[in-house]
């Protein structure tokens, strides 16, 4: 007996069973996808508000979706019109790589990562600060419009009344060493950074230090002119003095800078003393102070030597002995010193008879000292030691001349 054929489903049959199965579909409840999103936020704190003042820049991500995000988040601090000093500061373990940081681990939903960084604006108006996080790897974020921050504040020029006092230089020996005090002042309110001091003298001096000037000084010859520039830190209220120490050329004479092609205008010293930066400088109120020119020539010249200081005294051995000496700070050495002697004596036929003697000491160098003696007086002899020419501090007891008596 033959088997009977199985009968196919019409095909009215299986349009009903496709709408059934759709309308099962469409009555079964979505399956839940979870995704990550991180999301960026940014804050500054301008401090005083001005440029040239350190702010401390921040920018956080936080995961605010519901999975974990894939590692290797990258979360950039952006300045711009910022100087960054140094490395920044990364959250969680964090690597600083710059310019922001790179976090390995993984963020899990809820959790917030911070890159931090000082940094210096160096312009005025408005700054734009702005964070960006991304990922290093290709996973791209679900909701990638708020990947990406900025926070902005306005910056003011700086207001300082800033003043500066420049004594003339010289005369100055050939080839001395001498310091030139110059002092800045800042009557307020702002306190500018930096705050720059400049000096121009002829190109034949040579700068040799500085002291006082808590930025450092650096000098440099350029067009027959010697510039030196100083970096300072003033704060409103304050004065500082800078001692620029130099060394006088070796040649004696009138040095000037020539400011000019007709050779009509000269100086001697110009300084200058400036705040804040090209881009924002500070705003002074009477800037005729902050500079300071003396037109009249930085003279060289060898100094007139001093007297020597010394005295006079008649010794036992009926000798005068002038004893000089020559200080240590006459770099030109001393003059040379003549002492007289004019005494009287009894001859034997009992006449008076006048003596006479002059004793010198040379010129001295500086630090030298010397004795001269005159020879052996008569017995009985009196009468004045007085100078003679030249120069002379003192003779014994401090006066211009002395009465002296010549024992038998």
């Amino acid at each position: 007996m033959k088997p009977q054929a199985k009968s196919l489903p019409s095909a009215r049959a299986l349009r009903r069973a496709g709408v059934l199965a759709a309308a099962v579909l469409a009555l079964a409840p979505a399956a839940a996808h979870a995704s990550w999103n991180l999301a960026v936020s940014m804050t500054a704190a301008p401090g005083s508000g001005l440029p040239g003042v350190p702010v401390r820049v921040t920018a956080s991500v936080t995961n605010i979706g519901d999975a974990a995000a894939p590692p290797l988040a990258v979360l950039k601090v952006e300045p711009f019109g910022y100087v960054v000093a140094g490395s920044g500061f990364c959250s969680d373990g964090g690597m600083w790589t710059g310019s922001g940081c790179t976090f390995l681990p993984s963020i899990g939903p809820g959790q917030t990562r911070t890159a931090a960084v000082t940094a210096t604006p160096f312009y005025a108006g408005k700054v734009l600060l702005t964070g960006r996080a991304f990922l290093a790897g290709p996973d791209k974020d679900s909701q990638p419009a708020d990947d990406e921050a900025s926070a902005s504040y306005r910056l003011a020029l700086p207001d300082s009344d800033l003043a500066v006092q420049a004594p003339a230089p010289g005369p100055v020996a050939p080839g001395q060493e001498f310091t030139l005090p110059i002092t800045a002042v800042n009557r307020g309110p702002d306190t500018p950074s930096p705050v720059s001091l400049a000096v121009t003298l002829p190109a034949d001096f040579t700068y040799l230090s500085s002291s006082g000037a808590s930025g450092g000084c650096s000098a440099a010859v350029k067009y027959e002119i010697l510039t030196g520039e100083c970096r300072l830190d003033l704060p409103a209220g304050s004065s500082r003095t800078v001692g620029l120490r130099l060394r006088a050329p070796a040649r004696p004479g009138s040095y000037l800078i020539n400011e000019g092609e007709d050779r009509t205008r000269y100086r001697g010293l110009v300084v200058t003393l400036s705040g804040g930066t090209q881009a924002a400088p500070a705003v002074d109120p009477t800037p005729d102070d902050s500079f300071v020119v003396l037109e009249q020539p930085i003279v060289v010249a060898v100094p007139a030597a001093p007297a020597a200081a010394g005295s006079a005294a008649l010794r036992a051995d009926r000798r005068v002995a002038l004893a000089v000496s020559c200080p240590r700070s006459a770099a030109a050495g001393c003059k040379a010193v003549r002492l007289a002697g004019v005494l009287r004596v009894k001859a034997a036929s009992g006449r008076m008879r006048t003596v006479r003697f002059v004793l010198a000491a040379p010129r001295l160098a500086a630090g030298q000292r010397r004795v001269v003696r005159s020879s052996p007086l008569p017995a009985g002899a009196a009468g004045d030691l007085r100078r003679a020419g030249g120069a002379w501090a003192a003779l014994t007891g401090g006066v211009r001349a002395a009465r002296v008596r010549v024992r038998a």
